[in-house]
């Protein structure tokens, strides 16, 4: 239940297309020609990712609620998608080896094109003042936001631990909240995305998500999710059907 945000350009409706042919070349390198679990576990982290950001950007009824909720989540939303971005497109092009630097494959466009993202949607500093101000003009907003996270958090303890860091941090010392604000937008996504995928998402997928992002169990790059997690449940559900 989340009001429709149109977060995505066509480029990155392309790019997530070009995940599948990603996770079949990653595959095939690890399983037929190294026979390595280290891919498969990058590759669920790369699906992992994915699968967030798609259930970030599902439907919801747009009643006054869902306004006061995209109010301050679509400048969240805006500001982290945007941000991850060349790190992902950077991880699925090293995917593809060699083939991935080759201009034909598209995958150097969309690397060189990802930064854009922030600058056309808005600069980093601009979503998060953004944000800032629906806190203090629209409190409703925050209110709705916190409301949403919620609805996942009774289901999650993880979850909901992150959520009451988060907020007792929004808005905090009013006089550092400027210097804070990319950090505080960045746990406000993490929080969404954590409970849309509780609520919505594949229970190996959220239980990933929940574990690196929100419990900490992660080392900041692809590829470093913890053991317990079901890689190829997650991998076998993103597998491209012909």
């Amino acid at each position: 239940m989340i009001a429709e945000f149109d977060t995505y350009p066509d480029k990155d409706r392309d790019w997530l297309v070009h995940q599948l042919a990603v996770i079949t070349s990653e595959l095939y390198n690890a399983h037929i020609v190294y026979g390595s679990t280290q891919a498969q576990e990058r590759s669920a982290r790369v699906h992992a990712f994915l699968t967030s950001t798609e259930t970030t950007v599902s439907g919801r009824e747009r009643d006054a609620e869902a306004q006061s909720l995209k109010r301050v989540a679509n400048a969240v939303l805006k500001y982290w998608i945007t941000k991850r971005a060349p790190m992902h497109a950077g991880e699925c092009l090293e995917c593809f080896g060699g083939n991935g630097y080759v201009e034909e494959s598209g995958m150097p466009r969309l690397f060189r094109e990802s930064p854009l993202n922030s600058i056309w949607e808005g600069s980093g500093n601009v979503q998060c003042l953004d944000v800032l101000r629906a806190m203090i003009k629209e409190p409703a907003s925050l209110e709705a936001f916190f409301a949403e996270v919620a609805e996942g958090a009774s289901q999650e303890p993880r979850l909901a631990a992150f959520a009451d860091s988060v907020r007792t941090e929004v808005p905090g010392d009013v006089a550092t909240i400027e210097p804070r604000a990319r950090r505080v937008v960045e746990r406000m996504a993490l929080a969404l995305q954590g409970s849309l995928l509780v609520r919505y998402g594949d229970e190996a997928v959220a239980d990933a998500f929940v574990a690196s992002r929100l419990a900490g169990d992660w080392g900041q790059a692809f590829g470093t999710l913890p053991p317990g997690v079901d890689f190829n449940r997650i991998i076998a559900r993103h597998r491209a059907v012909a």
